[in-house]
């Protein structure tokens, strides 16, 4: 046995993690750990292979495999979900879209372009998708150092005078696409900060 629960404390920030203890199921972890990573958005996993199990003659022929019987784990919003978000973007005063790096490991490049120029709604970025988007919709990036526009938008301040973009107040509608949010995040914790809806980039 392994000196730390390795398994226990990676396993809420991995897609999959497993303490492989019988040498006869490595070609199934290992094939089932490839798939689950490259599988939807993909992300991280985690093997932990004991020493001993490690040291096992096997004979690689008659190791079960892994086999995928769904159609590939994508998850695809309702109807009901999308009229949902369709409504809550019309009704909201100043909608904006949060992009993240999601997206991008996705695939979904062209797509954000077709959706922002389909939306024509203010565009702000995770710093890891910030080059992304070339779009008179796009208001730069946020974080420590992130453009001070998106900043505000995010802090519900207000920009300068003639500016036509507005900040986010509790009235409005945030998007975050591709990207793990909390409500805090949207104005740092001080606050409401209205609607928000999140979309997993698949």
């Amino acid at each position: 046995m392994q000196e730390t629960d390795i398994v226990t404390l990676v396993s809420s920030i991995t897609k999959y993690a497993v303490c492989v203890k019988d040498p006869l199921a490595i070609r199934y972890e290992l094939e089932k750990a490839v798939h689950i990573a490259r599988s939807g958005r993909p992300g991280p996993v985690w093997l932990d292979i004991c020493l001993d199990v490690q040291s096992k003659d096997i004979e690689p022929s008659e190791l079960k495999n892994f086999r995928v019987y769904d159609n590939g784990g994508t998850l695809v919003a309702s109807e009901a979900q999308v009229t949902e978000c369709i409504a809550m973007l019309k009704a909201a005063r100043r909608p904006v879209l949060v992009v993240g790096y999601g997206v991008r490991l996705a695939g979904a490049d062209q797509r954000l372009r077709e959706l922002v120029d389909v939306l024509k709604i203010p565009v702000i970025t995770s710093w890891t998708a910030s080059d992304m988007l070339e779009s008179p919709y796009h208001i730069g990036h946020i974080g420590i150092f992130g453009d001070r526009a998106a900043n505000f938008t995010v802090q519900k301040r207000r920009f300068p005078a003639g500016d036509r973009l507005a900040a986010v107040d509790p009235h409005d509608r945030l998007r975050w696409q591709g990207i793990r949010a909390a409500r805090q995040d949207c104005d740092g914790g001080r606050g409401p900060c209205g609607d928000m809806q999140a979309v997993d980039a698949r």
